[in-house]
């Protein structure tokens, strides 16, 4: 590739040979009339003024270019151009790629040159989102093309799932005992690598533990969504406006604008509308695509807290759901006590006690929620029946038999009832039920339990 030859005292002189006194010597970015600086010094510390002014021999003294693709004007002291050339380069320029620092795409702010057999095309590295761009079509910052090289979609990009866990425990993945709180993190698990789409492209970002915190706006009994976003080059977990139904057996994110409807990109769960997410009193907005979902929550009966429960108990729950890395949670509920009640009736919650419940609950329909009890009971010649009711106190749901025994004749038995819930979307309420002429026991005579993956 030739290189131009320069004089180190270049002298501009007319066609009768008369130096041009007090010439301009304006130098722009190639393609454009944007001022491009020179120097007068190799270190490229001291710049020269632009327009560089000539003495009165026609010399502009000593001009080192930076690497880049400059277009240099020479005028007279009128500002009449006497001549233009575009490019011109120093001498090691055309031998190198040119590539520019961006924050973000180059599209709408960067010059650039598609490049020929004789000119290197000019590329950018969005430095905010790691992805390279190639100009593609030359232009001014306006109007130049610049397409990415590792697009979105291309079958070169390897992205990585998500490699944390959300949990109420800081650095604690799985919490081993009831824990309540009122911080979400999202910890390291399988490794500390998420991905978080950048515009063009997913950008695999490393994390040490994240933490959000919640606050009054989050509503008792609300389902949240939990994203991890790029804060100006940080990743950072931030929580979503609540769904458009909480309800259990009618969890719904809604669709359309005001929603917090989910999309997917490359098999990567994101957020598929704007919204504005929060940490605490920090609030973001946050544009279609740019937010990693990494799981939901279920805020409890008081504002701003969430709770898992280990232990057996009632009012038992699980709050916390992980789209990725799931692993088995096993609620466990019983009567606090031991006592033994009578009924004769039909199906009520067991002992009529609205805490002998357990809420499971997931961010997306994508497991089955088994649920068993067992009970003693002791029953008359009109029988003693205990079950399950899915989102009902009122009735027993069944499969394979989850109706349990029927105690009769005066016996007194542990009886068992069992269901399998297909995937369901939000929470599942799901309740020890009685019903029949007989006496029922509770405490240790009586254990429910709801497993699923969260």
């Amino acid at each position: 590739m030739a290189n131009r030859f320069f004089s180190p005292d270049q002298q501009f002189v007319g066609p009768n040979g008369t130096p041009y006194a007090g010439a301009l010597l304006n130098f722009y970015a190639s393609g454009s009339d944007i001022r491009q600086d020179t120097f007068s010094d190799s270190a490229l510390t001291i710049a020269n003024s632009n327009p560089v002014v000539t003495d009165s021999a026609g010399r502009a003294g000593s001009i080192f270019l930076q690497n880049l693709s400059y277009k240099v004007v020479l005028t007279d002291a009128s500002g009449n151009e006497i001549w233009s050339e575009d490019p011109v380069y120093a001498s090691d320029f055309s031998t190198v790629a040119q590539v520019q620092g961006t924050n973000g795409s180059p599209n709408g702010q960067l010059a650039g040159n598609a490049g020929s057999a004789t000119i290197p095309a000019s590329m950018a590295w969005d430095f905010i989102n790691n992805v390279l761009y190639i100009c593609t079509s030359t232009g001014n910052a306006a109007s130049a093309v610049w397409t990415a090289v590792n697009p979105a979609g291309s079958s070169a990009v390897v992205i990585p799932a998500p490699q944390g866990r959300l949990t109420l425990e800081s650095g604690t993945p799985v919490p081993p005992s009831d824990v309540t709180s009122t911080t979400i993190y999202y910890t390291p698990y399988t490794g500390n690598t998420i991905p978080v789409y950048g515009g063009t492209a997913f950008v695999p970002t490393t994390f040490s533990e994240l933490s959000c915190a919640l606050s009054p706006g989050n509503l008792p009994n609300q389902l949240y969504d939990m994203y991890v976003i790029n804060n100006d080059g940080t990743p950072t977990l931030a929580v979503s406006p609540g769904w458009a139904n909480s309800t259990a057996g009618l969890g719904n994110r809604g669709t359309g604008g005001g929603s917090v409807q989910l999309t997917t990109i490359n098999g990567i769960y994101v957020n598929a509308i704007q919204m504005t997410v929060s940490n605490g009193s920090t609030t973001y907005s946050l544009a279609p695509s740019a937010g990693t979902y990494v799981g939901s929550i279920f805020i409890d009966s008081t504002a701003g807290q969430v709770t898992c429960n280990w232990s057996p108990g009632q009012s038992r729950k699980w709050g916390v759901w992980n789209a990725y890395n799931r692993t088995p949670v096993i609620l466990s509920m019983r009567q606090s006590n031991s006592a033994s009640w009578a009924y004769n009736g039909g199906v009520r919650i067991s002992d009529g006690n609205p805490a002998n419940t357990a809420a499971a609950f997931c961010g997306l329909a994508t497991d089955p929620i088994i649920a068993t009890i067992a009970q003693y009971a002791g029953g008359t010649s009109s029988g003693t029946i205990i079950g399950i009711g899915v989102n009902t106190t009122s009735s027993m749901s069944s499969s394979g038999g989850a109706y349990g025994g029927n105690v009769e004749s005066d016996a007194t038995i542990t009886t068992t009832a069992s269901v399998m819930i297909p995937p369901a979307l939000g929470v599942t309420n799901i309740n020890a039920v009685e019903s029949g002429d007989g006496t029922f026991y509770g405490g240790d005579y009586q254990i429910m339990t709801a497993s699923w993956m969260a």
